[in-house]
């Protein structure tokens, strides 16, 4: 079974895509805020493999999951995805294949954020 059709079939979950704004404050503090980008977003999680993991510590960055949706879900570096009330950090993503079919999103999970 495809991851495609494992998100049409089962459901997958429900992911909300949150931007990133920096402002500054009074005092001169660097403020970031959140904010959600879009609708609530369905798409397939899963643990990351072994060589995707290697790929991202050459480059010395982490990465625990990858997220797959069936739509571009338009993220940009840094934004983050918040699925089941976990947060992870967007690392990268890709059109698997290059199709329009299928996107991986790879992602860091940030504990305690």
């Amino acid at each position: 079974m495809s991851i495609a059709s494992m998100i049409a079939t089962h459901g997958g979950d429900d992911v909300t895509l949150e931007r990133a704004t920096d402002t500054t404050a009074d005092s001169g503090a660097r403020m970031r805020t959140w904010a959600t980008v879009g609708g609530v977003l369905n798409g397939w999680r899963q643990p990351t493999t072994a060589d995707l993991r290697d790929e991202y510590g050459s480059r010395n960055m982490l990465v625990t999951h990858m997220v797959f949706f069936q739509a571009d879900p338009a993220v940009q570096i840094d934004d983050r995805l918040v699925i089941s009330g976990a947060i992870y950090a967007v690392r990268g993503d890709q059109n698997q294949a290059g199709m329009d079919r299928l996107w991986r999103v790879d992602v860091e999970e940030k504990r305690g954020a």
